[in-house]
């Protein structure tokens, strides 16, 4: 599939990347604030695939030296989207 990939932090759209055939997407995910915070990802479809959203992703957030990070890479790699 191609297309767009949106990435959603406590249900507001933050970010969006590009699909490519290897179904993976790099998004930055940086987080303002320490605690649990609810992701989901938003694939929008293509002429092949329809859009889907994931299950949301509890991702607890510490604090950093800098401030919040994750103990979790921004590139996640998933099986294909079900036609």
């Amino acid at each position: 599939p191609s297309g767009v990939v949106f990435l959603s932090i406590d249900g507001r759209r933050q970010f969006q990347g590009d699909l490519h055939g290897t179904f993976e997407v790099q998004i930055p995910a940086d987080f303002d604030t320490i605690g649990n915070h609810a992701v989901t990802a938003t694939f929008i479809g293509d002429n092949q695939y329809r859009g889907s959203t994931s299950p949301p992703l509890t991702q607890q957030v510490t604090a950093g030296e800098s401030g919040p990070k994750t103990n979790l890479p921004a590139t996640t790699k998933n099986s294909p989207p079900s036609t």
